[in-house]
């Protein structure tokens, strides 16, 4: 006679156990998961940002400039008037990073009113530039860029750990914004010139 045996009430409970304790892990992953993407997707917005300026500044022969701030960043075009101007034309409109998101602007040099490399000889320039509302990053009609990183992570109180989560856009000047982790970057000696 073939006997039937089915579980015992101590191994289902025992897979019950399991199963929960796996559902906790998964579901305490989920918002880190969901914000390392926004994270991501925030710095790759960035740098195509960044790309599509260049490209436009190229195409019109204009110097154009980015400034960030914590909760986002714009772009600029110097204007005939001497004034740096703000852009509001899709898709280069000044854009409003998401909740829980914070940017930093590192290691550029400030850009000022008057328009980098790009006044005519005979012009005086003897006015004192004003620097209010200038644009942190210069991007040159010839495709250079003023050097920067900006720093891509949590805001707030999320802000713990920034350093495995943050992500990190930037260009030395002459190649593309490239968007990476902040953990993957190999540290670089700094370039000296003798």
């Amino acid at each position: 006679m073939c006997r039937r045996r089915g579980f015992t009430l101590l191994e289902l409970l025992l897979v019950l156990v399991i199963v929960a304790v796996i559902a906790a892990t998964v579901a305490t992953a989920i918002p880190n998961i969901g914000s390392a993407r926004r994270l991501q997707a925030e710095a790759e917005r960035l740098a195509l940002a960044v790309e599509l300026a260049r490209g436009e500044a190229l195409r019109r022969n204009e110097v154009w400039g980015l400034s960030v701030h914590e909760g986002g960043y714009a772009f600029h075009t110097y204007g005939g008037d001497g004034r740096w101007e703000g852009v509001t034309r899709a898709p280069l409109m000044p854009w409003q990073v998401e909740e829980g998101v914070a940017m930093a602007l590192a290691a550029a040099t400030p850009a000022t009113d008057e328009a980098p490399s790009s006044a005519a000889d005979g012009e005086d320039r003897s006015r004192e530039p004003e620097t209010s509302g200038a644009p942190e990053v210069a991007i040159l009609p010839g495709g250079e860029t003023t050097p920067f990183t900006v720093t891509v992570g949590p805001a707030g109180d999320d802000a713990e750990g920034m350093d495995e989560r943050a992500w990190v856009v930037q260009s030395d000047g002459f190649s593309r914004a490239a968007a990476a982790r902040q953990s993957d970057l190999v540290p670089r000696a700094p370039l000296t010139l003798r």
